[in-house]
């Protein structure tokens, strides 16, 4: 029981989180973020922009199977 609920917990900061990484601006994304500076400089604006879409896209998917996985941990 106790697992399932900090399981829903922890998942919904990951389904935040995604959602941020896909919804913010790139200045903003990459304010606090060195390796991220360095793909803008090498990479391209277009292709940073497309990288962080595809992060937060893909936290947001884990997020929402955590969600599942610990909502049906109450059903059991």
């Amino acid at each position: 029981m106790i697992t399932g609920i900090l399981g829903a917990i922890v998942s919904s900061l990951v389904v935040l989180n995604g959602w941020a990484a896909m919804r913010r601006p790139l200045e903003r994304l990459l304010e606090y973020d060195p390796m991220g500076k360095r793909m803008m400089a090498t990479r391209g604006e277009a292709f940073t922009r497309r990288f962080y879409r595809v992060y937060g896209l893909s936290l947001l998917l884990a997020g929402l199977v955590g969600l599942y996985i610990s909502v049906r941990s109450f059903a059991i």
